[in-house]
This record gives C-alpha cells, sequence and structure tokens, in this order.
C-alpha cells in the first residue's frame, strides 16, 4: 500500500486478530515475502493492473489479493482478486482470510529435511534446531534456488526496520548453513561477488 493511513488500519486489524503482518513498498518486496513465508492474503491499493505484480501472482495462484481502488477499474479482476473502492469496509478483508496455520510440510533439500515450522532441518531422523533468522534466509535461498539473491533482498527481509550494514551477520549466517548441510556434498552455498547469494542442490 501506499497510503500511510490504509497500512496503518490495515495493520491493527491484523494483527488485532493475531494474522502476521508484513509491509511491502515494491513487488519485489513482495516476491521476496512470498518467497520465504505463505502468506494467506496480499492487499494492495497499487494501481491495477500492475504488470509486474500480476507476473508474480501467477506463480501464486491461491493468494487471495484485496485490491483498494480510488475507482472501479475498467476490467474487473478474476478470483482470487478482489477490488473495492475507497472507503474499504474491514469486514470484507475479514472475509478472505484463511486461518494462519503455519507451513507444516517438511520441504527436501537433498538427503535434508527443511522444517519451517519448527525452526528445524533433519537429517537421517536427526533433528537439527537452528536460529529464526537463518530458517528466514534458508527459506529465501531455497524458494529461489539456483537464483542468485542479493545481499540487500535479504538484509530487507531479514532485518526490514534496519537493513543496513549488514554483510557480516548474513556471511555468519551462510557459513552457519554450509556446516548444518555439509553431510550432503550436494548442497551448496554460493557466495557471489558483488551479486549476492546462490542455492543449489542435486
Amino acid at each position: 500500500c501506499a497510503s500511510p493511513a490504509i497500512k496503518r488500519s490495515i495493520r491493527y486489524f491484523l494483527r488485532e486478530n493475531a494474522y502476521t503482518v508484513v509491509t511491502c513498498e515494491h513487488a519485489e518486496d513482495v516476491r521476496i515475502a512470498l518467497s520465504i513465508d505463505d502468506y494467506c492474503l496480499l492487499v494492495t491499493d497499487t494501481p491495477f493492473p500492475d504488470s509486474t505484480l500480476e507476473q508474480l501472482l501467477l506463480r501464486h495462484p491461491s493468494l487471495p489479493v484485496f485490491h483498494i481502488a480510488a475507482h472501479m477499474p475498467e476490467i474487473r479482476p478474476q478470483p482470487p482478486h478482489h477490488v473495492q473502492t475507497l472507503p474499504f469496509d474491514l469486514d470484507e478483508i475479514k472475509k478472505l482470510l484463511r486461518p494462519d496455520t503455519g507451513n507444516t510440510e517438511p520441504l527436501l533439500l537433498g538427503k535434508f529435511e527443511i522444517l519451517p515450522g519448527k525452526s528445524a532441518i533433519r537429517y537421517k531422523h536427526s533433528e537439527i534446531n537452528i536460529p529464526k533468522k537463518e530458517m528466514e534466509l534458508l527459506l529465501l535461498l531455497y524458494r529461489n534456488r539456483p537464483e542468485i539473491v542479493s545481499k540487500e533482498n535479504i538484509a530487507r527481509r531479514l532485518w526490514p526496520q534496519a537493513p543496513q550494514e549488514r554483510d557480516s551477520s548474513i556471511n555468519v549466517y551462510i557459513n552457519n548453513l554450509r556446516k548444518y548441510f555439509s553431510p550432503d556434498e550436494g548442497i551448496r552455498f554460493f557466495s557471489v561477488y558483488g551479486k549476492g547469494i546462490r542455492l543449489e542442490s542435486e
């Protein structure tokens, strides 16, 4: 959302109902957020249709989208898109929400299983708990593999309030991830100078 008033209203409403809220300023921010977590609703007042956002949402066809428009667009969007003109009704947002139960299904990476709900990884029936930030970084790289994720984007996702000067923390996390996954030589975390981090697996 571009409107501070709309953002405040929606953020307060969702947090009061025990939902996690992530604020994104650009379509790239939405891509990063969706690559880490499974969200139950996207609320936007971006001019509709936004081609970059639309292309992104094609990869997430089940994600409901609540679009707040200054006026009704000439072409009505198809479900799961929902459009409402200002002033919008928070009850309409509530109807679109589904319970935020978290991701309980393990994700496969080489010989490992990633357990996002537990913030853990499993190898040969043994589980290793890892810090939340390292899990967020792992999921970001996992869901964008084998593409490079820039350190700037990593920092913006892991530390949205203060992303500056986080290179040293990111390097520590990457080194830790390499140690966790070292039993599987097919899993590699590449630091690409001047570009970012890439995860590859066989």
